[in-house]
């Protein structure tokens, strides 16, 4: 939940690579939504998204935690289900979303999805995974 944030909130971060695991759902890099949902009335700008895009974020999603997933808790409003109906299907809409914004503004886009086959909302193996990520 927080490392997506911290990429957005923090643009000039000293953190070579950020990983964001199977969140529930997603504060967009959208000026024009308000918390916790998007970052308008937040001191974020357009130059600093510019610049939280050109980060090393890698997204990490559980191929398995989706629609069918019964593990943890998944936050059920109108403003949430909008990114989707599970959290695999919520990071790949932030994912886009993101990028898309990214687009718009003319960044960099160094934000990357990769998808975990075989895993679910199960953070012991979103933990190996994201240490091959970081360690191999």
């Amino acid at each position: 939940q927080i490392l997506h944030r911290f990429a957005i909130f923090h643009p000039h971060s000293k953190a070579n690579r950020i990983i964001a695991a199977n969140a529930g759902f997603y504060t967009l890099p959208n000026l024009d939504t308000t918390l916790p949902f998007g970052v308008k009335n937040t001191s974020i700008t357009t130059a600093d998204l510019q610049l939280s895009f050109t980060n090393n974020l890698t997204l990490l999603l559980g191929k398995l935690d989706n629609e069918a997933e019964q593990g943890g808790t998944l936050l059920r409003s109108v403003s949430a289900d909008k990114q989707g109906m599970h959290r695999l299907a919520r990071g790949r809409f932030f994912h886009n979303f993101s990028k898309s914004v990214a687009e718009k503004i003319e960044a960099n886009y160094n934000w990357t999805i990769k998808i975990v086959p075989n895993v679910g909302h199960d953070q012991e193996n979103m933990g190996k995974a994201a240490a091959k990520l970081l360690y191999d």
